[in-house]
């Protein structure tokens, strides 16, 4: 069974803050995870690397 992170989590991880994480899934950097059966959203490793592209390719030079 795969390891499952909290938001604050996965933003600690990737070095973001919540809201960031929330952003990027409201402008699509980032797709909308699985919610658990209490409604939380629950995140997999790979959210993790998604995340750090994103955030990477945010802080890319235009």
């Amino acid at each position: 069974m795969e390891c499952m992170l909290t938001i604050s989590q996965l933003a600690s991880y990737a070095g973001v803050t919540v809201r960031a994480v929330r952003h990027y899934h409201q402008t699509g950097l980032l797709p909308e995870p699985e919610r658990n059966h209490s409604g939380y959203r629950s995140y997999g490793a790979n959210a993790v690397v998604e995340l750090v592209k994103a955030v990477i390719g945010d802080k890319a030079p235009s």
